[in-house]
């Protein structure tokens, strides 16, 4: 069986957003939309048939990615680097909640959440929500404000 691969690039993701502003206003990146508008991603994410989503600076905003993350059962690699998954500062509860839905995607290999403003509480939640994926071999962290403590 071939992966099935769903990528979209970042000048997808620009017109995607300039799209959203022009018949929603300044507006963010909502799950309902997302939903509305891309039955295809959603579809491939309820049913399984999706193994590797890569949506890297897409703007996403936090409610938008943990909305998302119910749905990551199936995947192998998932890239949402140089999105908006924190509010920053110090409220992380969307990456906390993030973190705890990815306990169901225990197929996961790889997650990329690069540059998201990710703090030492964030990246904590994520360490407890993955600890028991065997099958993960690749995290990336970096740039995010994650640091020793």
């Amino acid at each position: 069986e071939d992966d099935v691969a769903l990528v979209f690039e970042p000048s997808f993701c620009e017109s995607f957003e300039d799209m959203l502003k022009e018949h929603l206003g300044p507006s963010v990146l909502a799950y309902d939309f997302i939903q509305a508008q891309a039955p295809a991603l959603l579809g491939k994410l309820d049913d399984g048939s999706l193994d590797v989503l890569s949506l890297s600076t897409c703007r996403l905003e936090p409610s938008a990615a943990v909305a998302m993350s119910k749905g990551l059962h199936s995947l192998t690699w998932l890239d949402l680097s140089a999105n908006r998954l924190t509010s920053g500062g110090a409220d992380q509860s969307a990456i906390v909640a993030f973190a705890a839905n990815l306990r169901s995607a225990t197929g996961l290999a790889g997650l990329n959440l690069a540059n998201n403003a990710i703090d030492p509480t964030g990246a904590a939640a994520l360490a407890e929500g993955l600890r028991l994926h065997a099958s993960l071999t690749h995290v990336n962290l970096g740039r995010n404000q994650v640091h020793d403590q």
